[in-house]
This record gives structure tokens, sequence and C-alpha cells, in this order.
């Protein structure tokens, strides 16, 4: 049968489709009537060719605005639908006229985005496991500035009051999707930190087509394989971690992520916030994935696009620096920038926005840029 692509695209040029190439196609019913109503006047639409327009504009990837696809289906429906009066002489309103004014519309979302086209960039950001995303990216987003369309994601596994059971990072990654069909972003930037940075790295191997440029501010995790006996080591003392009393666990939960002899930073003053209540019980459940869920790099090795990863001086080497230097050698296109008196708690993206945001535009223009690195 004749491709849907063909239809539109003579739909489009303003041509008749390649009917005569489809041995199953039938000439519609001139007279088409719409329910409880005469047959249209004088109507010669060619409704395949019209309705393979319209998908055309559909899943073309550069219309997926909502408004663009509203209006063509709003004028579709008024102009070519419910439009049954008898035109009169010299009237612009006669069905020819709608088709092209229809036309003229999809060309113009088709070809140079011109309705109401969203220019921003694109980005989505998935914070770590303790502070909510809009509290986490706040200095960040306002850095960016206004030209920057963000998107600062919750995890999933906070959407219910206790981890889900057969919590995965599945469910992160089917909610990165979700949030960015929400948004209507077809190809995006994406930024994740901490078990944020590990959905992410989960999304682009199972995604990657949809990425611009990944960026991780030290992502806690990797892979559960071909981890050293140092890197175990880590493991193993989470797991310890997480086997103690819940009010005893944020404390070893975060000196292992030190280099030794950094101090921990003092929990921060007044009674805690509401959403502290879910955190022991989800990072337990983060925990017990990463010690065990694989990552497929060889997926991984085939992503093209632009990597960087922020790595704090101050941060435990024998988890975050080690998976640095394991993801440069994953990743085609890899850039590691270390900030020597940052740690995993205070990320550069809160501590040094400044300095934060000026590394993601560098990454983000070279991304759309398709520049080689440097």
């Amino acid at each position: 049968m004749v491709s849907w692509l063909e239809h539109g695209a003579a739909f489009l040029s303003g041509g008749e489709a390649a009917n005569d190439r489809d041995p199953q196609y039938q000439e519609p019913d001139k007279n088409l009537r719409s329910p409880n109503r005469e047959p249209r006047h004088g109507c010669k639409t060619n409704w395949p060719d019209l309705t393979c327009g319209f998908v055309l504009l559909w899943e073309s990837k550069r219309a997926r605005q909502r408004t663009c696809r509203s209006t063509c289906f709003m004028y579709l429906w008024r102009q070519s639908v419910v439009r049954d009066e008898e035109p009169t002489e010299g009237s612009r309103s006669t069905p020819d006229h709608s088709l092209g004014c229809l036309r003229l519309l999809m060309r113009r979302c088709l070809y140079d985005g011109s309705l109401q086209r969203d220019q921003r960039r694109q980005v989505i950001m998935l914070p770590g496991g303790v502070l909510p995303a809009e509290v986490a990216y706040k200095d960040l987003i306002q850095l960016l500035g206004p030209q920057t369309n963000v998107v600062a994601k919750e995890l999933e596994i906070y959407s219910t009051p206790t981890p889900p059971k057969g919590f995965n990072l599945d469910l992160e990654v089917a909610g990165i999707l979700r949030a960015a069909d929400g948004a209507n972003f077809e190809r995006f930037h994406l930024l994740g930190y901490s078990a944020g940075g590990a959905s992410t790295l989960a999304f682009t191997a199972a995604h990657p087509e949809r990425l611009l440029s990944l960026a991780l501010a030290e992502p806690a995790w990797d892979g559960a394989q071909g981890l050293s006996d140092a890197e175990l080591a880590v493991w193993h003392e989470f797991g310890r971690v997480m086997e103690l009393p819940e009010d005893q666990r944020l404390s070893g939960f975060v000196r292992n992520q030190l280099r030794p002899g950094v101090s921990p930073p003092p929990p921060p003053p007044g009674p805690s916030p509401p959403w502290m209540a879910q955190r022991p019980a989800a990072l337990a459940a983060f925990v017990h994935v990463f010690r065990t869920a694989k990552l497929d790099r060889d997926r991984l090795r085939s992503f093209d696009r632009p990597v960087y990863f922020a790595l704090g001086g101050l941060s435990n080497p024998d988890y975050y620096e080690r998976m640095s230097k394991r993801l440069a050698e994953v990743f085609r296109d890899f850039t590691v920038e270390v900030y020597p008196e940052r740690h995993h708690f205070d990320p550069p993206h809160r501590v040094e926005p400044e300095r934060f945001a000026a590394a993601l535009k560098r990454l983000w223009t070279r991304a759309e840029s398709g520049q080689p690195t440097t």
C-alpha cells in the first residue's frame, strides 16, 4: 500500500497522491455526509490525501508542539468537516480555498516551524535522592535564564509515600520519557545528580536517540558489574549502613561518600521538612538496586553525543573518581571537570552554580553545533 509519507508529500505539494500505485485504493464517495447533514456542496477534497497530510504533520519531528497540532486540527474540523453551507460565488470559503489554507498551515509547521515554535533550549534535570528538584536546582535554573526551558523533574520513587514494591530503574526511565513527551521535547539535554545521575545513565542506555547531550554530577551508579575491590568495599559499607535504624542511616550514608578526613556537612537548622520522612526508605531501595543492577555499557559505547562529568575533589575517590575513569573508556565524547573544593553533599550546581552553568552552556552549545571535543 502507498505509504503515509507519499500521500502526505503529495498533499503538501498540492498534487494528487500516487493512488495508481495502490491496487487497493478506492475513490472516496463524492457525496460524503456529515452526521445528520445533507451531502456537501461541490466538495472535491481528496479525503485520503487530506488525512495523510494531517498524519504527516502529526508525526513530523518539527511539529510536535501542541499548539501546532491543535490549530491544524481545529482548522481541519471547521473548514473541511462541518462546513456544509452552499459557498457563494467569489467566496474565499470554498472547499478548495480551505484545503489550500490547510496546506499552507502544514507547510509552515513542517518546514520553517513558524507557528509558535518554542525556540528555547530544552533541558530535563533530575536531582539526587535527598533534596527535591526545585530546591536543588533553583539557583542554577535562574542563572540559565529564560532562554532555557527546564523541566526540574522529581524522582519517580517519591511519587508514592513509600517505594513501590519491586522498584527498579525502569520506573525512573519511564518517568523521564513521560516528562519529555509531556513537555513536547523531541530531543533534549539531560542532567542528573547522584541517584538522578544513575537514572539518566539508565535512560541513555534505553533511549539514546532522544538526547542531545548528557551531563552527570557524580551519578550514584554506573552498573554493578566490573567493579574494583575498592568499589565493592564502598558498596558493602552502603549495605551495612542501610541495615541500621532509620535515624542512624543518613550520617553513615554521607560519610561513605566523602574523601577520608573530610568532615561531613552539619545538618540544617530547624525541624526536618515533611518530605524528609520519605528519604530513608527510598535511599535503602536505591542502594538495593544499585548493588545488583547491571548497566548496558555496550549501548553507551554507541552513544555519540557529548557527555560531561562533574567530579568533586573532596568526594570519595574510590567511588566517584574510579567511576569517572571507567565511563571515560565507555563514552566516545567524554569530559571530566574537577571541582577541587566540592564534595557530593555540596555539589557545584548548588555551591558554584555560575561555574556549573557556564560549563553546561559550553556543553549544550557544542552538542547543538556538532563540534568535536577539544
